[in-house]
């Protein structure tokens, strides 16, 4: 569909306006219908890209509507028990963070520019309470990660340290 709006002059100040409709918001060229139907491919799993092809506009245009449609929230209510810790690659090839709700629904509680220890920290410890992060159980991190901080992994280190230790030792204290 193409749409060609009206162009108005006033011949006393020489100011132009366009001809308002329902179809596209004042002051923008692309229509509601195919706002929809761009997010409607998104959730289907299309790329920004192919939606591009199939609408015929740029891959900029597809992300800065779907942009516009998500809301993505500062905190979330509450904190889940379980936590999820990931990298993924970004924009750029940039190293983004994203934490999730480890069991159920894998909500998205937040998605972080880097994946800088700091950022982190600054964005949990300035968004939740210290009884909110105190409610975690544990935290997930990837299978490639050093340290796992949950009971059983805490467990099996202390028994491990405590089996290199020579027997006598271990009886004398």
């Amino acid at each position: 569909m193409k749409l060609y709006k009206q162009r108005y002059l006033c011949k006393e100040c020489l100011k132009t306006w366009s001809a308002r409709t329902d179809i596209v918001e004042e002051g923008h060229t692309l229509s509601h219908q195919l706002k929809r139907s761009v997010l409607h491919m998104a959730r289907e799993g299309i790329t920004a890209t192919g939606i591009a092809r199939i609408c015929h506009y740029s891959p900029s245009s597809v992300i800065r509507i779907i942009d516009e449609a998500v809301e993505l929230k500062s905190r979330v209510s509450r904190l889940p028990e379980n936590l999820c810790f990931d990298e993924f690659r970004s924009v750029n090839s940039t190293m983004s963070f994203i934490c999730c709700e480890a069991e159920g629904s894998h909500d998205i509680v937040a998605i972080l520019e880097n994946r800088l220890t700091k950022t982190i920290r600054e964005h949990f410890m300035n968004r939740y309470t210290n009884r909110e992060r105190a409610a975690v159980k544990s935290v997930v991190v990837d299978l490639n990660a050093r340290i796992i901080i949950d009971r059983f992994h805490i467990i099996q280190l202390v028994l491990t340290a405590s089996s290199m230790i020579s027997p006598t030792v271990r009886l004398k204290e």
